[in-house]
């Protein structure tokens, strides 16, 4: 018999960093599946000082994931979400943002 938490979890959270130095970076994270969308929120910090941005709570699907942050390349993903025996199989992204090249 399995016993399930009475907790609702994030199908995806993400943490955001510049891609030449590592350091955290404050982004805006906006999944969308079809006529679904959402810009993931504050979930937690890291103990290095990354924001987890989190949200799509308990909901299986196909997302794509873009993040963008001033002055960076914004990032697009797709991933899968999978239901879980009681919750969904939450998605750990780190997305590593490349600073924009001058000309």
């Amino acid at each position: 018999m399995t016993f399930c938490t009475p907790s609702i979890e994030p199908a995806i959270t993400v943490t955001v960093s510049d891609a030449q130095t590592n350091l955290p970076l404050e982004a805006k994270v906006v999944v969308q599946e079809q006529n679904f969308q959402e810009e993931l929120q504050l979930n937690g910090v890291t103990p290095t000082g990354q924001i987890i941005y989190g949200g799509v709570f308990e909901r299986p699907g196909v997302y794509t994931v873009s993040t963008s942050s001033d002055g960076y390349e914004t990032s697009v993903l797709e991933i899968e979400v999978t239901q879980g025996e009681c919750h969904v199989l939450t998605r750990h992204l780190q997305v590593r943002l490349k600073p924009v090249k001058c000309n």
